[in-house]
């Protein structure tokens, strides 16, 4: 295993860092604090290994707080983020699966919530709501991604978008929640 104690902090002000990478079956686990202030970067990223971040990730500008890539590849989330202008706080891809259980997700101007990308990939939002921004996305679905029934209600600020279709193969799966619109704002893009 591979830990950020609670005393441990990880900071970057380089472009495309990453705090913390498991691959390939190691397990790496974020008790401290990660702040990465350059552009480009990722706070926890795991491909076909697993993750638990249970204290503080923060990223800058066009980055990922998470990302779980690869069919064992999983993140389980139970502490605090924050993510600049232009990044995504939660990235599933080619089957990754995230447990998002810290409560709802609220995000700033210009943000983007989830990312979903692949059929196989999955995000449990752990039955909490998703609030973003104006010019904001709450959820991106592309390559057949789904959003499953664990999120709850979405609500979009100004001229944002609650769930986004990145191409055609994408599907919603039937879901009971509310999408709650601001002025010029789009509840479902494709």
């Amino acid at each position: 295993t591979i830990l950020n104690d609670s005393t441990g902090i990880i900071n970057s002000s380089t472009l495309n860092a990453v705090a913390m990478t498991g691959l390939n079956g190691a397990s790496i686990e974020n008790k401290g604090v990660i702040n990465l202030t350059g552009d480009g970067s990722i706070g926890m990223y795991v491909k076909d290994a697993d993750g638990l971040s249970s204290n503080s990730v923060n990223v800058n500008e066009k980055s990922i707080a998470y990302y779980a890539d690869g069919a064992s590849g999983e993140i389980k989330i139970t502490g605090t983020s924050s993510i600049g202008k232009n990044s995504t706080l939660l990235a599933a891809a080619n089957g990754g699966k995230i447990d998002y259980q810290s409560g709802a997700i609220n995000l700033g101007d210009e943000r983007y919530g989830a990312l979903i990308d692949g059929a196989a990939s999955v995000i449990d939002f752990g039955g909490n709501d998703i609030t973003v921004g104006e010019k904001s996305v709450a959820v991106m679905l592309k390559n057949g991604g789904l959003l499953n029934n664990t999120l709850h209600d979405i609500n979009v600020g100004k001229a944002g978008v609650g769930i986004y279709l990145a191409d055609a193969t994408n599907v919603i799966s039937p879901a009971s929640r509310t999408i709650n619109l601001a002025e010029n704002a789009t509840g479902i893009y494709g």
